[in-house]
């Protein structure tokens, strides 16, 4: 049995994540933060390594940080926001950011 056949039910999971991710955004951007389920998706689909770090982050960091982030002007700030998570660097930062991105949700639901 090869690898692809010993994993095909983590395949079938994974083949609409990125969709559903970006789904999520709008209701991210909508409401201005993120719960720890949708962070830890974030997250581990950016990057698995540091997985031990993401759960370290407590239901009311999450919250917090990531809304003085969405809610930020300036760019720097939100990343700097996000960056204060345990785990947390720029490549994770800017899923987030991208993620919740008014512009990138209205390209990706209008087909363009």
């Amino acid at each position: 049995m090869n690898h692809f056949t010993k994993n095909i039910r983590y395949y079938i999971e994974q083949y609409d994540l990125e969709q559903t991710i970006f789904k999520l955004g709008k209701d991210i951007s909508k409401r201005g933060w993120l719960n720890r389920k949708e962070f830890l998706m974030i997250c581990l689909w950016k990057s698995r390594r540091p997985k031990g770090l993401y759960v370290l982050n407590s239901d009311k960091d999450i919250k917090r940080q990531t809304k003085k982030s969405l809610n930020a002007k300036d760019e720097k700030e939100k990343i700097k926001f996000l960056t204060k998570l345990k785990g947390v660097n720029i490549p994770i930062a800017s899923a987030i950011l991208c993620i919740t991105n008014r512009r990138t949700i209205q390209l990706l639901t209008s087909g363009a």
